[in-house]
């Protein structure tokens, strides 16, 4: 039975591993879209749209991975 435990949270370690990383791909991403708008290559406005859907998603990731840290300390106790 903790065999079972210890593979879910394997699991859930894994989800949280990539949602990490898809935060730091956004997080480069809002650089390299900074650039763009200093550089002249995206409007204000386009940059703010674009900083808005970004926090947006990184508020998603972040509750996401606050789920998956209750859900992996669950299954910690039940191990136990």
């Amino acid at each position: 039975k903790k065999n079972v435990y210890f593979n879910k949270i394997q699991s859930l370690e894994k989800q949280k591993k990539e949602i990490e990383n898809e935060i730091n791909k956004t997080r480069n991403y809002l650089k390299s879209l900074y650039e763009d708008k200093v550089n002249g290559i995206i409007t204000t406005n386009q940059f703010k749209d674009l900083i808005l859907n970004y926090n947006k998603n990184e508020e998603k990731f972040n509750k996401e991975i606050k789920n998956i840290n209750d859900d992996i300390n669950y299954y910690k106790i039940k191990e136990k």
